[in-house]
């Protein structure tokens, strides 16, 4: 019996294998330094993991109650154990001999927790509830380390338990972090939804907000508060009121006013390029009081903020003439409009807000596209403080049908610029309820020719399209757009698209005036935006093909539109200066995304088509420069990928996928830059375009350089020209096309199965009122579209 305790001491491993208990109960072990007094422990650090198991294993070091020591002896003094149930007098006798403190570590129960250890008192906490001391404190109950070696196993397991669950809840939140922006990926019908509810009802105007009714006439109060509010409120402007601007300024006395006849065709192209589509100003009105501007010997007076509106509008003008001195004559009308205005004044106007508002178009059209941000922002603002984006006062039916119109124009704007730059946009849908636009009764009398949309028509398509884009940035959000949510976003573009006038629809062949077009880009340039999306590493290579498929028949649609422009119109038979006319920077970039999409897929024909829309524009808007330079760069980097011996296919180059999504880059949603800057401080230079040589990683001055905030998007005289123009673009596709057609050539020759792309497959992607172009006629290097593009050139 002696020995049997001796060795359960001596061996813990042993002890507890041999225990019917050992894996339930803890058993208590006496220590080396008990059992062997004259042998001293070796010191342990905190670095010596493996030298602390080797002194404290799991089951030596924990406490024993007296019941759970009383059993383990009992079974040892069992018959069946050796010796008889009742232990004898001189059993126990030799028993405490060989472990004198025994009997006192017998009467330990569990260990305490760390506060009632510091305080020295005794803790009754259990396996599930906290100890009295810790909860009369309101302090955790807790065990440290060193307390865990003499806890119950039951308790170390539950511990573990515990610390496994908190890291899988903490797995669960970081995944929750990547999913939550993926709204369209939430399997839940009832988010999709939610998503989709942001889609505007097509056709109807804003549902009107709800505002509360006078239960009985409160003129009196009205006017109280107009005396006794002032200073604290500011009352809305209802059309009761007018608020008066009494500052004027005499015609005689204006600077910088160019003669009639060139005022007024600067008028003119102002009317053609930008009135047509965000008609601003009542045009009669406008008329009259530019007839009185140009009267210098009347001795007649103007207001100041009306004189800056001139000034706006005369600056747009300038900026759409070919005239190489436009930008100079742009940027002084510009300057002056600016300078005419007080924004210190708490009293604002329309006219205000209209001048901000050509400063964000003349400010873009200089590839200025912060400025332009800031000036909109401005513009938006006043608008708002004159309640524009509510319905509601007591106007003429003028007044009225202008405030739809400016607001309508800004709302436009806003959606257009945000969605180009990347940027958030200003304008909250729930916050407005401005009816739509209408065309006045004077204006359908006065019109000549039938054919042409008017303004408020043509306003109304783009308002279509433009209540889209705040669901279409909203799905940007997420990694990858569902191909049910590009079916629905599809859905509503085809919707918008027939309530467009008649001479836009894409069904027709008809020649089209270039100045009228813009409704149709901006509705191109919406799929294409929505599509492309899905070039992100993060979609599946199924989705990222269907994503340049989708893309290249917006691109496609496009070349057929710019055909219809080429084609001789009754407003002029020159299309190329109609053409230069209409040329906005975001119709532009719309063509330089489209002629990456066509040279990808190699469809030369149409990206000829589009090529020659914008080598006809070449140099009058100053960011077509930059894209014909992007486009030559691409161009170069097809060729060597098609030189090479045994070329990939080009969707598994992804730096060339990088090139394809152009200024998807400039984005949030960019992928190229890792964890660097996006957005526009990528683009700090020095102040004369770009550095000969670029900085290397040691050099102090590039540190330097990248500290300075200069920012100057023009290009240097070396830079607009180092890729050789439009025509050097034309010239090098020419050459990947006999390239293309040679290697394709030699293949068949070969034998080799040639180059081909598996067909788009509408169970993928069903189409559901666009179907892009030869979808269901002849396949785009057909004869009859080859005869089209060689009549157009």
């Amino acid at each position: 019996m002696q020995n049997q305790l001796y060795l359960a001491g001596d061996s813990p491993r042993a002890a507890s294998t041999e225990s019917p208990l050992s894996a339930h109960e803890p058993i208590h072990q006496p220590s080396s330094a008990s059992l062997f007094p004259h042998q001293s422990r070796p010191a342990l650090s905190p670095s010596e993991p493996s030298t602390m198991s080797a002194f404290y294993s799991p089951h030596g070091m924990e406490s024993m109650s007296p019941h759970e020591g009383s059993s383990y002896l009992g079974d040892n003094l069992r018959p069946g154990g050796g010796g008889s149930g009742t232990p004898s007098p001189a059993q126990i006798s030799a028993m405490m001999m060989h472990n004198p403190k025994r009997a006192y570590r017998q009467r330990r129960k569990d260990p305490s927790c760390d506060a009632c250890r510091e305080r020295k008192v005794k803790c009754d906490a259990t396996e599930t509830s906290s100890c009295t001391e810790c909860s009369s404190r309101n302090v955790r109950c807790q065990f440290t380390k060193d307390t865990n070696r003499r806890m119950s196993s039951i308790k170390q397991v539950q511990d573990l338990e515990r610390q496994l669950l908190e890291a899988r809840q903490q797995l669960e939140r970081f995944h929750a972090v990547e999913r939550i922006n993926d709204v369209f990926a939430d399997p839940r019908p009832d988010t999709a939804l939610s998503v989709f509810s942001d889609f505007p009802t097509v056709g109807k105007s804003p549902r009107r907000m709800l505002k509360a009714k006078s239960p009985q006439d409160l003129t009196n109060a009205r006017l109280i508060l107009n005396d006794v509010g002032r200073g604290l409120l500011k009352p809305p402007v209802t059309g009761g009121q007018h608020r008066s601007h009494a500052a004027h300024a005499s015609v005689s006395d204006l600077p910088g006013l160019p003669s009639r006849p060139v005022a007024e065709r600067l008028l003119h192209y102002y009317h053609e390029s930008i009135h047509r589509h965000f008609p601003v100003l009542y045009w009669p009105r406008f008329q009259r009081t530019f007839t009185i501007a140009m009267d210098k010997t009347g001795g007649h007076s103007l207001p100041i903020d009306w004189i800056a509106t001139l000034y706006a509008v005369l600056a747009c003008g300038a900026l759409a003439t070919h005239d190489p001195s436009r930008l100079p004559e742009a940027q002084e009308y510009l300057t002056r409009a600016i300078s005419s205005i007080n924004f210190w004044e708490d009293d604002v106007s329309t006219n205000q807000a209209i001048m901000a508002f050509l400063a964000s178009i003349a400010l873009l059209e200089m590839n200025r596209k912060s400025a332009s941000w800031i000036w909109l922002g401005s513009a938006i603002r006043i608008v708002q403080d004159l309640g524009l984006h509510v319905q509601g006062g007591q106007w003429s039916p003028v007044e009225g049908e202008m405030r739809k119109r400016i607001w309508y124009s800004f709302y436009v704007w806003d959606r257009l610029l945000a969605l180009e730059l990347g940027k958030p946009m200003l304008i909250n849908d729930d916050e407005c309820d401005t009816e739509y636009p209408q065309v006045l009764d004077e204006e359908r009398l006065v019109t000549d020719d039938l054919q042409t949309p008017l303004p408020p028509t043509l306003l109304l398509a783009n308002i279509h399209v433009a209540r889209l884009l705040a669901p279409l940035a909203k799905s940007f959000r997420s990694l990858c757009i569902t191909t049910e949510a590009l079916t629905r976003f599809e859905s509503h573009l085809g919707e918008c698209l027939q309530l467009f006038p008649r001479p836009l629809q894409l069904t027709t062949s008809a020649s089209l005036d270039p100045c009228i077009m813009q409704p149709l880009i901006y509705f191109q340039n919406a799929r294409v935006l929505l599509h492309r999306h899905n070039l992100s590493p993060s979609c599946s290579p199924e989705q990222r093909f269907q994503a340049i498929e989708q893309c290249v028949h917006a691109s496609r649609d496009t070349a057929a539109l710019l055909s219809r422009c080429m084609l001789p119109h009754i407003q002029s038979h020159d299309w190329e200066q109609r053409f230069i006319l209409s040329a906005t920077t975001l119709l532009c970039t719309h063509l330089w995304r489209c002629m990456l999409f066509l040279l990808f897929r190699e469809l030369y024909d149409a990206f000829f088509v589009v090529c020659r829309a914008a080598s006809t524009i070449n140099d009058a808007q100053i960011i077509n420069i930059s894209c014909g330079r992007h486009l030559a760069f691409f161009l170069q980097r097809l060729k060597e990928h098609y030189e090479q011996p045994n070329p990939p296919e080009v969707e598994q180059d992804e730096e060339l996928l990088v090139f394809l999504s152009a200024d998807l880059q400039g984005s949030t949603n960019s992928w190229v830059w890792g964890q660097a800057e996006t957005g526009t401080h990528l683009s700090r230079r020095q102040k004369h375009g770009r550095p000969k040589h670029m900085p290397h990683a040691n050099d102090t001055q590039g540190s330097s350089a990248a500290q300075s905030p200069v920012w100057d998007s023009a290009l240097s005289e070396e830079e607009q020209h180092d890729r050789g123009g439009w025509q050097r673009v034309e010239h090098s596709a020419r050459y990947l096309q006999r390239l293309r057609e040679s290697r394709h050539q030699q293949l068949h020759e070969q034998s080799q199965p040639s180059f081909a792309r598996p067909p788009l497959t509408t169970e993928h992607y069903p189409g559901p009122t666009l179907a892009p172009i030869g979808t269901s006629g002849p396949p785009p290097d057909s004869s009859r579209s080859r005869m089209t593009i060689a009549n157009i050139l």
